[in-house]
């Protein structure tokens, strides 16, 4: 499996109070496997393209605790109409959750929120897929340019099991950002989820 996200959006100060807006794209890509007796199972059939978008809402009560609200819409759109099993797995879903940034020294920082999912199916055979998200990251800044990022995710996730709508999946990521210009940044991310 392959997938690859980009967001892209403003946000604007308006004395304490920050909002911001974002688009974003997903585009994931499975490849095919092929059974011992040779036989081949058409995944990339599951292959899709999801655009979203992004609100969020801060407020600064002190500098080092900033609460906020975020809700995301997105929609999945698959390559082919219907899966190996024959489901139709397009999709629209949110996700509602509310948090906190703190500022734990100079150099450390954390984010925390909980919140609520929802996905709905094309397909009335699949169950809408719902449940709790809870993320959580430590932020650390050695310099101005450099940004290392370990993150604990939960979002709805697809899958290929027939009669199962999808997953809520655990992620864990490390990401390390530098600067390279003013309006140019490089990231290098892994993952690991369940």
């Amino acid at each position: 499996v392959a997938t690859a996200s980009v967001q892209a959006g403003p946000t604007q100060r308006f004395g304490r109070l920050e909002i911001g807006l974002r688009g974003t794209y997903e585009r994931a890509m499975y490849e095919n496997t092929r059974f011992s007796d040779g036989q081949i199972l058409d995944l990339a059939r599951t292959n899709y393209n999801g655009f979203g978008a992004l609100a969020r809402a801060s407020y600064e009560l002190t500098p080092n605790l900033k609460p906020f609200v975020e809700g995301t819409f997105d929609w999945r759109v698959h390559d082919a109409p219907t899966d190996f099993n024959g489901f139709y797995r397009d999709s629209s879903g949110f996700t509602v959750r509310g948090g906190a940034t703190v500022n734990l020294t100079e150099l450390l920082r954390g984010e925390a929120s909980g919140g609520y999912g929802e996905r709905h199916y094309q397909d009335v055979r699949l169950a809408t897929l719902r449940g709790p998200v809870v993320d959580a990251a430590l932020i650390y800044t050695p310099s101005a340019l450099t940004t290392v990022t370990l993150r604990g995710t939960t979002s709805l996730s697809e899958t290929q099991l027939a009669n199962a709508s999808g997953v809520l999946s655990q992620n864990v990521s490390l990401q390390l950002s530098h600067d390279l210009l003013r309006n140019l940044n490089v990231s290098l991310l892994g993952a690991y989820f369940t």
